[in-house]
């Protein structure tokens, strides 16, 4: 009984022992047809690749610049006006924006139309560019009144204040409108003179705020882009 035990015993260690050696050179097969690019053979002989990874593109798009002023804005913009007020019916009018380039350098036209039921009224405005101050200009209104405008990211930014009314204007330049360029105005009117004062108390700075009384929005289209003769390219 040991001896047949025994022999049993050897008979079945070979068989695992080539065994392990055939499985061992499956692998092996297994690994140099992996690191060949070859996945074993296809039907009719011919050796069958494995597919190209693709790379993943998962960088954001680019976001587009911002138009550049005044050189994007150029040409005869008109459309629609509004002013509407906490009280009263809104009042309606076209209004108009012609930038032009002038003879004077770092100088364009900023003319201003109004026409509605009380009449046209056109106000022949420049804006020129500050020196040494990149995005900077002032609105010239040829009466000795000079309005200081900021380029802010594609938008052209003011504040002034007349007569006890402060008046925030926006004029931004929306290249992605459904029928092309257009700009949109708005001008907010805030009455300084009922200003609300508070704080100013236990380190608190002092506040003064005011609620807006007015809004004029207008959305305007480009009719025109050529310079008039004689006005250079800028």
């Amino acid at each position: 009984m040991p001896r047949f035990t025994s022999e049993r015993a050897c008979v079945a260690l070979r068989d695992s022992q080539r065994f392990a050696r055939v499985w061992l050179a499956i692998v092996i097969a297994g690994a140099s047809a992996s690191m060949s690019g070859c996945a074993g053979p296809k039907r009719g002989g011919e050796p069958a690749t494995l597919p190209m990874a693709t790379p993943a593109t998962n960088a954001a798009p680019a976001a587009p610049m911002p138009p550049k002023f005044p050189a994007d804005w150029i040409g005869d913009w008109r459309g629609p006006a509004k002013v509407s007020g906490a009280t009263g019916p809104a009042i309606e009018f076209t209004m108009g924006l012609t930038i032009m380039p002038t003879p004077t350098p770092g100088t364009h036209t900023w003319t201003i139309t109004y026409a509605g039921d009380a009449g046209t009224q056109v106000r022949p405005y420049t804006i020129a560019s500050v020196a040494g101050k990149p995005g900077a200009f002032i609105i010239d209104e040829k009466n000795s009144i000079l309005i200081d405008a900021v380029d802010l990211d594609g938008g052209l930014y003011s504040t002034f204040e007349i007569q006890g009314t402060t008046i925030n204007a926006v004029y931004r330049l929306d290249r992605a409108g459904p029928d092309g360029d257009r700009i949109i105005v708005e001008l907010v009117s805030h009455d300084t003179s009922t200003a609300r004062e508070s704080g100013g108390k236990d380190g608190v700075p002092p506040v003064r705020s005011s609620s807006p009384t007015s809004l004029q929005r207008a959305v305007l289209k480009r009719v025109n882009a050529t310079a008039p003769a004689g006005a250079p390219a800028r």
